[in-house]
């Protein structure tokens, strides 16, 4: 369960806001620890997600699902969609610190510590890099639940205390620890130095802590005064009830923990049948929510605190808990490559779908870029053909103006020479009227000639310069 906490916070600090409103929804369930809702809320717009490609809000969308199924206790389907994200973010160079760490939660509930102790290493690698302590002291947090699971309790220890170094303290991050070192030395039944810590925690101010959380911090110092003294009071065995009856509606966890300290309770109490009661009801929760290690923690010292172990009428021994480790080991590497499998199959059709939405965005983009050259040269085309047609036009207008001013010049010449004819009958026989005339005509035709030649000459020459321009 504390790896559950780890996770919440950084889910809650990972969460960017995205407009997508059903990643909004996610996210309000998530707050309201509606787990089962926000997976639901989320895989209603996983296709689109995966359709736009924007790969921020892939990896936000996956390691969302896979935190939500970590919590929930399906750990299976965490690691398959945890997996995906991790993929997203190596494809796309996205900083993994994160989902590394969740890897190695979900690899502790799964009972392979020692790849969970792999994914979390490299998780610190990033976040020493980054500088990011927030991450980090959850980083050294869950290293040291990986290394208490394997019993070597001097690297717990260690990672711990680094843990706490760089918390800040009256957190409830920095309580998360301290209780999980205290659970560490009492399970070495150091129970004065585990009570010690409890007993700082229980000092500070950690209202901010969940309401469960504070319980579990209470009962627990209410269980180690009670082994260290070796008796419990009225006020006592009514806090350890009270806390059995609010968690057994509320959550599986917080209750199987109840009925283990009602259990001690009961023993220290010269109840030995009641307590055996309680813990066979402690394992069975335990054992059904795959957490064995936990089972066998617990059975191991409530045996040490049994005087007499023949009365001991377990529904898990000892034995029959360490076979079930063994046989959820090798359940667990069956299922890790299954879901592996899984995950690099959805991950391959991913990346097809993801390949094809890219061809079809540059085909769209080419067929765009195409349609506006070819406007674009319409638009061109329509501009030349009007100049095309205004230099024609003018080359026309130019003539018949030249033409008119020929005519004018000619009926000038014909009048004066009308004029001569008037003046004298004999004018016309005369070899002056047939100069005059030829003097018109050739003059005329000179006039006719030259401006002909200059129209010409500019109507080739523009008409050459508008397809030098069409041609480029």
């Amino acid at each position: 369960m504390n790896t559950v906490i780890t996770i919440i916070m950084i889910f809650v600090i990972q969460f960017s806001l995205f407009s997508r409103e059903c990643i909004v929804n996610s996210q309000r369930y998530y707050n309201n620890q509606e787990y089962n809702k926000s997976i639901v809320s989320m895989m209603t717009c996983i296709d689109e997600i995966v359709d736009d490609a924007d790969p921020t809000e892939m990896d936000y969308a996956f390691f969302g699902i896979g935190n939500n199924h970590l919590i929930l206790g399906a750990v299976d389907s965490a690691l398959k969609y945890t997996l995906i994200a991790y993929d997203i973010e190596k494809k796309y160079d996205i900083l993994s610190s994160k989902t590394l760490n969740q890897l190695g939660n979900i690899y502790i509930d799964k009972g392979l510590n020692h790849q969970a102790i792999y994914y979390i290493k490299k998780a610190i690698l990033l976040n020493v890099e980054s500088g990011n302590n927030n991450l980090l002291q959850m980083n050294y947090n869950n290293l040291g639940n990986a290394y208490k699971s394997i019993s070597l309790v001097d690297s717990a220890i260690f990672y711990y205390q680094k843990s706490l170094v760089i918390t800040p303290k009256d957190t409830p991050e920095y309580d998360l620890v301290m209780n999980n070192l205290s659970s560490l030395y009492f399970n070495m039944e150091q129970f004065e130095k585990s009570k010690k810590i409890l007993d700082d925690i229980l000092k500070s101010n950690h209202s901010s802590n969940p309401e469960f959380d504070r319980m579990l911090y209470s009962t627990n110092s209410i269980l180690l005064k009670g082994i260290i003294n070796k008796k419990f009071n009225a006020n006592d065995s009514l806090m350890l009830y009270k806390y059995l009856i609010y968690a057994k509606s509320n959550n599986e966890f917080y209750f199987a923990d109840a009925n283990y300290k009602l259990a001690i309770y009961s023993l220290l109490n010269n109840k030995a049948e009641v307590g055996i009661s309680f813990l066979n009801e402690a394992n069975s929760i335990y054992v059904s929510i795959g957490n064995i290690q936990i089972a066998k923690e617990k059975t191991e010292v409530f045996s040490k605190l049994l005087k007499n172990n023949s009365k001991m009428n377990l529904k898990y021994s000892l034995n029959s808990l360490n076979n079930l480790l063994i046989t959820q080991y090798t359940n667990s590497l069956n299922s890790e490559i299954e879901t592996k499998l899984e995950a690099e199959n959805y991950m391959e059709s991913l990346n097809q779908q993801l390949f094809k939405a890219e061809i079809s965005f540059y085909l769209v983009l080419s067929l765009l870029f195409s349609i506006v050259l070819m406007i674009g040269f319409i638009i061109y085309r329509i501009r030349t053909s009007k100049k095309l047609r205004q230099v024609i036009n003018g080359y026309y207008s130019y003539l018949n103006i030249i033409n008119n001013l020929d005519d004018n010049r000619l009926k000038n010449n014909l009048s004066k020479i009308s004029n001569y004819m008037a003046l004298d009958d004999s004018f016309k026989n005369k070899k002056y009227f047939t100069e005059l005339v030829d003097e018109v005509i050739v003059d005329t035709n000179k006039i006719r000639k030259t401006v002909r030649n200059g129209i010409d000459f500019q109507q080739t020459k523009r008409l050459n310069n508008v397809n030098i321009t069409t041609t480029n």
